[in-house]
């Protein structure tokens, strides 16, 4: 479907709109310390972003290991389930390797943190 924008019969679906100018003088400060090409603003503020850095590191690792915990918990349950219905050694087996990858994924997430940290302390 190829439409003509310009139409007036699309008046009501696209309502048209103008700009306002936003006359602010903390707009006009910000805009000029971010724009000034001696300023120190950004240099100053390189360790509020490392810390937002180092906080999505964590944030990001955070919900990795809930999606590994949601996975972890079908995979216990199937190892369970195999070794009540059968001799367990499959199981017992399948077990062992969710308790190794547990605790691979806590040095990971350990490690990350300090990675995290030491990110944010570098800045400051």
């Amino acid at each position: 479907m190829n439409r003509n924008l310009d139409n007036d019969d699309d008046a009501e679906l696209i309502p048209r709109v103008s700009a306002t100018p936003y006359d602010d003088s903390s707009v006009d400060y910000i805009n000029t310390q971010v724009l000034d090409a001696t300023s120190t603003s950004m240099v100053n503020s390189a360790p509020l972003i490392a810390d937002q850095s180092a906080a999505m590191m964590i944030e990001d690792m955070r919900a990795f290991v809930q999606g590994n915990e949601q996975v972890l918990m079908i995979a216990i349950s199937k190892c369970l389930a195999e070794i009540v219905s059968t001799d367990g050694a499959k199981g017992k087996t399948a077990l062992k390797d969710c308790t190794d990858f547990m605790t691979a994924l806590t040095t990971y997430a350990t490690a990350m943190g300090v990675a995290a940290g030491g990110i944010a302390a570098d800045f400051k």
